[in-house]
C-alpha cells in the first residue's frame, strides 16, 4: 500500500493480498485502513487491486463476507464507487480494480477509462481528478465573463431582477473557472518521460506475451516463445528505468537554491454513483429502471410536506433595519470551508472567496446579498441541490428505501446567504 498527499487530497494505491498465510504473512490491506485512516482525510480516493468480488460493483458476485465489511467501512466513511460497475479489468474477465473517492471529491473526480495494453494481468484504470488553479487567470477571466455577459451593477429592487442577477453571477463564475481550471490525469501515460520509444517497445513485449500464451505444435517452440516474450519485457523495463531516471535527473538539475526541499514530496511522501439494487415498490415488485429506483427512494426519504398556502410578507424599510456591511460577508466567507463539496454549480469555497477578490464580482454579488437580505428572498437558482444516496452500514435488506440516507450537497453562495441570515 502507497499514501500520497497531493495538496489536500489523500491518494492510496492499496492491492488487497488474500488472507494471512505463509505466503502471505501481511494482514490484508483493508484491515489496516480501518486502524489507520481517521477523520482527518475528509477527501480521499482509495484506488488499486481490491483482490475482491461485490455485487456493487460486480452484478454477478456472490456473497463474500470480507467484500461486505469492505464495502461497509467504505460507505461508512462516505466513499463511493468511481469506476463504473461490471467494468472488466481484470484479464477482461472481472472487474477487481477499482476506484473509490469521498463525498467530498464527487465534483474534482472522474473515471476516464481502462488501458489493457500492459504486461500484468490487471488493465490500468484511468481517472481524472481537478487539481490545477491559476487564480491570476480565473480573475481575469472573471472580469471578462462579467463584461461579456453585460452585467450590471445597480441595486435589485424586486424579486424578478435578484433571481435574474443570481442567475448570470453564477454563469460568469462557471466560465471564469472553464477556462482557467484545467484536469489533471492520474494515469501512466502522465508520466513526463513517456514517449514513442516506449510505447513501441511496450506494444512488442504484449504482443510477444500473446504469443507465449497461444498454443504452439511443440514444447521447444513454447518455450523459446517464452523466453522471447521474457526478453521483450526485460527491453521494455530496462528502457523504462533509463528514461524515468533521466528525466529525473533533469528535474534534479533544474533545481536551484531552496527548490531542491521540493524534491522531499517525492522521496518522502505523507503516509457515477453508489451502485444501487433494484428497490422494492409497495406492491411488493422490484424497480426495473433508474428513474423508477430514483422514484422509490425520494418518495421514503424526502416525501412532500405540506407547508399551507404562501403567504406574502410586507417588507419593513425602516431605516432602523441594519443594513449588510461588506465585512459581515468577509466574515460568512471566512467561515466557509475552501473544498466541501459543492451543489450542480461545482462552485466550491475556495472558488468563491477567489471571486470576491474581483472587484467587478464584489460590487455586484454584494448588492445581490443585499437585496436578499432586504427583500427576505432566496433566489430560485440557488434552491438546486444535489442528493447523494449512500447505503447505511449492516442493513439486513438493501432492496429497501430506508436502508439508505441522502446527504444534500448545496450550492456555497446559498450557504452564505443562510450564513447572513443567521447572523442578521
Amino acid at each position: 500500500m502507497v499514501t500520497i498527499l497531493v495538496k489536500d487530497i489523500t491518494i492510496v494505491n492499496v492491492y488487497n493480498q488474500p488472507k494471512p498465510s505463509k505466503k502471505y504473512p501481511e494482514p490484508p490491506v483493508f484491515e489496516f485502513l480501518r486502524r489507520e485512516i481517521k477523520e482527518q482525510y475528509s477527501k480521499i480516493v482509495i484506488a488499486g487491486d481490491y483482490n475482491l468480488h461485490h455485487k456493487e460493483w460486480e452484478s454477478r458476485a456472490g456473497p463474500n463476507m470480507e467484500a461486505d465489511e469492505v464495502v461497509e467501512w467504505l460507505h461508512g466513511n462516505d466513499m463511493m464507487l468511481i469506476t463504473p460497475r461490471n467494468q472488466k479489468t481484470y484479464n477482461n474477465r472481472t472487474n477487481i480494480d477499482l476506484v473509490y473517492g469521498s463525498v467530498d471529491l464527487l465534483h474534482r473526480i472522474s473515471f476516464s477509462g481502462v488501458d489493457e495494453n500492459t504486461l500484468s494481468d490487471n488493465s490500468i484504470v484511468e481517472w481524472d481528478i481537478s487539481m490545477s488553479q491559476n487564480w491570476e487567470k480565473f480573475d481575469k477571466e472573471l472580469s471578462s465573463a462579467i463584461k461579456d455577459f453585460n452585467v450590471h451593477n445597480k441595486t435589485l429592487k424586486s424579486t424578478d431582477q435578484i433571481d435574474d442577477q443570481a442567475k448570470v453571477l453564477e454563469e460568469v463564475v462557471k466560465r471564469a473557472m472553464a477556462k482557467s481550471m484545467k484536469e489533471v490525469k492520474v494515469m501512466k501515460k502522465s508520466k513526463r518521460y513517456w514517449n514513442q520509444e516506449l510505447r513501441e517497445k511496450l506494444e512488442k513485449a504484449l504482443e510477444a506475451k500473446r504469443e507465449a500464451r497461444q498454443r504452439q505444435p511443440s514444447l521447444a517452440l513454447k518455450r523459446q516463445k517464452i523466453e522471447e516474450a521474457k526478453k521483450a519485457r526485460k527491453i521494455f523495463d530496462h528502457s523504462l528505468r533509463e528514461a524515468s531516471t533521466e528525466q529525473w535527473n533533469k528535474y534534479l538539475s533544474s533545481l536551484e537554491g531552496n527548490d531542491i526541499w521540493k524534491i522531499l514530496k517525492y522521496i518522502n511522501p505523507k503516509s457515477n454513483d453508489t451502485i444501487i439494487p433494484q428497490i422494492r415498490k409497495e406492491d411488493g415488485t422490484l424497480t426495473t429502471t433508474v428513474d423508477e429506483k430514483r422514484h422509490e427512494i425520494w418518495k421514503a426519504l424526502l416525501p412532500e410536506i405540506d407547508h399551507g398556502l404562501d403567504r406574502e410578507f410586507e417588507i419593513d424599510d425602516d431605516s432602523r433595519w441594519p443594513k449588510l456591511e461588506f465585512d459581515e460577508v468577509d466574515s460568512a466567507l471566512a467561515d466557509t470551508p475552501n473544498d466541501k463539496a459543492p451543489g450542480d454549480d461545482g462552485i466550491t469555497g475556495k472558488v468563491l472567496k477567489m471571486a470576491w477578490l474581483n472587484k467587478d464580482f464584489k460590487e455586484r454579488f454584494f448588492k445581490l446579498l443585499q437585496a436578499c437580505v432586504k427583500f427576505g428572498y432566496h433566489p430560485k437558482v440557488w434552491r438546486h441541490g444535489i442528493i447523494v444516496v449512500i447505503p447505511k452500514p449492516k442493513k439486513p435488506d438493501y432492496s429497501k428505501p430506508r436502508a439508505y440516507r441522502p446527504i444534500s450537497l448545496l450550492k456555497i453562495p446559498s450557504k452564505v446567504l443562510e450564513k447572513l441570515y443567521k447572523k442578521e
